[in-house]
């Protein structure tokens, strides 16, 4: 999953951590790369680490470079919520709607994204232990580094090669709009309601995911009571209906 043979196969992100500026407000780095290629795609300063500042960056990526078939991220807010069906948070769903699965390492296990630590490493070393005076000159001091990175440093995992020589975009365009999405015929479809829920009978609730709200899911029945769950083309856990029981993905 996390060891890729070509470009666009699985893209990395995360957040290096969090630092305060010269002027005393914080910088939230937002990293972005192809972990095949160590191509990195964005560096981003966010003065927050929300859905809402993360977006736009994301969008902007995906245009100039298309869609990866996965996103690894840790299990940090907002990519991933422990307490949710398959880890999913609003980010993921909106992933899933483009066509792309998140994916997360183990919990405290940092090693399974190794080379984007790595990478942090080097960025922290580099550009973070002296802040810029605010986030334009914070952000100078990145673009910088991933000038630097991408296009002047041979790897070695690369055959000595520098990032920007062996990526390729992908053949997967950004959608200008998600596309409405047709379940089988045979899978029985259930609205998410607000509060997290489907209905099941008359006065019995499943809970899935508020991530989900006010959109449709899929029950593949497998035999015996047991469904699985799926949104869209990603399948997210089971659903035992013999006491209603819904069982993520990893613990299945």
């Amino acid at each position: 999953m996390f060891d890729p043979d070509s470009c666009n196969q699985v893209w990395s992100a995360d957040y290096k951590g969090k630092f305060k500026m010269r002027n005393g407000r914080y910088c939230y780095p937002l990293t972005i790369c192809d972990s095949f290629s160590r191509f990195i795609l964005a560096i981003k300063g966010l003065h927050n680490p929300n859905f809402e500042e993360k977006k736009p960056v994301f969008i902007d990526v995906f245009k100039d470079y298309g869609l990866p078939l996965q996103l690894h991220t840790d299990n940090g807010s907002p990519f991933a919520s422990i307490r949710s069906l398959g880890r999913i948070t609003g980010f993921a769903v909106w992933l899933m709607e483009l066509g792309i699965q998140p994916v997360y390492s183990d919990p405290a296990s940092p090693q399974q994204n190794g080379r984007h630590e790595r990478m942090h490493r080097e960025l922290k070393a580099s550009s973070c232990n002296h802040p810029g005076k605010n986030l334009q000159a914070q952000q100078r001091k990145m673009n910088e580094f991933m000038r630097e990175y991408n296009e002047v440093r041979p790897h070695e995992a690369l055959g000595m090669e520098v990032p920007k020589t062996v990526h390729e975009s992908s053949n997967r365009s950004y959608p200008k709009e998600i596309l409405r999405w047709e379940y089988p015929a045979e899978f029985l479809v259930k609205h998410v309601c607000g509060n997290g829920n489907v209905r099941s009978g008359k006065n019995r609730w499943i809970p899935i995911s508020t991530a989900l709200s006010n959109r449709n899911i899929g029950l593949e029945e497998l035999g015996e009571g047991i469904f699985r769950i799926w949104f869209r083309d990603f399948i997210l856990g089971y659903l035992d209906e013999s006491d209603l029981r819904v069982y993520d993905i990893h613990e299945f």
